[in-house]
């Protein structure tokens, strides 16, 4: 079984309600995040089976779902959890989630706040 094998989906995005102030957790703001899955694809590819491999909506369907649902203070928090969604469904052996707050409510011009956290099965 190859460890080079990935899945990838980036860009995710949802409105979701993540955030230290009230007001972040209560009128929610725009979060995105790449997510990555490290399994064999090497069944799916030779039988061109989707049964037989990672549903990509359907991931993306439980990513969003678990984003929008909850409202955690911190994006470390949401990242564990979508992380676990994410083991329970697809089974990889690690899963690495990039979170973000595309426009976090600062003063100062940023691009984003990430957190990125890898969990192994």
């Amino acid at each position: 079984m190859s460890s080079e094998d990935r899945i990838r989906l980036t860009n995710v995005q949802f409105h979701g309600h993540c955030g230290c102030t009230e007001a972040e957790r209560e009128l929610g703001q725009r979060l995105s995040l790449d997510l990555e899955l490290e399994l064999s694809l090497a069944e799916a590819a030779a039988a061109d089976d989707l049964s037989r491999t990672i549903d990509y909506v359907k991931l993306t369907d439980t990513v969003v779902q678990v984003g929008r649902r909850l409202r955690p203070a911190l994006l470390e928090t949401l990242a564990e959890r979508l992380a676990q969604a994410v083991m329970d469904q697809c089974h990889p052996r690690r899963v690495t989630i990039r979170l973000r707050k595309v426009a976090p409510p600062v003063d100062a011009v940023i691009g984003a706040f990430e957190v990125e956290i890898t969990r192994p099965r």
